[in-house]
């Protein structure tokens, strides 16, 4: 055991018994954070555009704390480009959670650790001086979850479709096996693609969308998103209180008819909710064959799929067992699968 393991296991014994581990994962769009016991929170939240605000929209997003609660940290906001580079993404992302979390526990208790890409847990000092041990780790305490749900010898495949990423991650019942460290190395080998259910914008996904028997090259241009493909498809619900799209006008089908319209230059006079559902439909198959290729690069001889996220209606078929988070734990909490896991490894861990 070397001297951060026994620092861990020292603190560990001095805690409470009745801890209450809240996750919090920091992403540049959202912020999402559980505990076990059933509260999650799950609110977009632009750090690329405000990250001064962040600890005050933790103040509050995060519920009012006991002697006993305990926090847990995992990041991808670190990538936004309000910062220089990602080490300054950490620092400011930890001392922000450190602020708001600090406040909210008892005097002199150090509330926070922050998950690392080999499943040990640092304090603030430690992650800000190993940015990089630290930084897009959600995906590894999700897997490591992931995990719990194999036999023995089993290989599985870990499958989160959100908004804006899919992870696949291979798994086995010892954990996490594969050796990627970074986006990049994920990138290259298909664990990371950039695509979602939310917020990819459909001219990164397609160059073409078909209108009325022809294919017209689309504009590359931030009109709509595949939100707006699985709004029309009725995927999605409508939120009309909701104005978290390209045009940032109410989540509707009819708004999304008329973003989607935009991309090939026209507008909702001239195109129909016809004509959106057959272009959302081609964005859906592209996903879907995206998603596939992903998977069979990854682990096509995985005997079980653990599926977290929103968008399990693009996976392809398979013999693989499968084990979906939200029926395992709700919807809700597979929604903010990495602050759930994330609070579920921290109670094992500290118990």
């Amino acid at each position: 055991m070397n001297d951060a393991m026994l620092a861990q296991a020292a603190a560990s014994k001095s805690e409470p018994p009745d801890m209450r581990w809240i996750g919090i994962d920091v992403g540049g769009a959202n912020i999402k954070a559980a505990d076990t016991s059933g509260w999650t929170c799950a609110e977009p939240f632009a750090l690329w555009k405000y990250p001064e605000r962040l600890a005050d929209q933790l103040r509050q997003l995060l519920p009012t704390p006991t002697a006993a609660t305990r926090y847990a940290l995992t990041m991808t906001g670190e990538l936004a480009d309000c910062f220089v580079d990602r080490p300054q993404g950490v620092r400011q992302i930890v001392d922000a959670v450190a602020e708001a979390t600090q406040l909210k526990a008892s005097a002199g208790v150090d509330p926070l650790r922050v998950y690392s890409l080999d499943g040990q847990w640092l304090r603030a000092d430690e992650a800000k001086s190993s940015p990089d041990d630290v930084a897009a780790a959600n995906w590894h305490a999700t897997a490591s979850y992931a995990a719990r749900y194999l036999g023995d010898n089993e290989t599985g495949l870990m499958i989160d479709i959100g908004s804006t990423t899919t992870d696949l991650i291979a798994v086995d019942s010892r954990g996490v096996p594969t050796s990627s460290r970074t986006d990049l190395d994920r990138l290259e080998r298909s664990e990371l693609l950039y695509l979602g259910v939310g917020r990819t914008p459909l001219c990164a996904v397609t160059s073409t969308l078909p209108f009325r028997g022809r294919e017209v090259p689309v504009m590359a241009e931030f009109f709509a998103t595949t939100d707006d493909c699985f709004l029309v498809l009725g995927r999605t619900a409508a939120m009309p209180e909701d104005c978290d799209s390209a045009d940032g006008k109410p989540r509707t089908v009819q708004h999304s008819i008329n973003r989607i319209a935009r991309m090939i230059g026209l507008d909702h006079r001239t195109f129909t909710l016809d004509d959106a559902i057959v272009a959302s439909k081609h964005i859906e198959a592209i996903l879907k064959d995206r998603i596939a290729a992903g998977i069979a690069e990854v682990a096509s001889d995985a005997s079980a799929w653990v599926i977290a996220g929103h968008g399990d209606w693009l996976l392809p078929e398979s013999v693989a067992r499968q084990i979906s988070l939200a029926q395992e734990l709700g919807v809700e909490r597979s929604r903010v699968g990495p602050a759930y896991a994330l609070a579920c490894l921290a109670e094992s861990r500290f118990a």
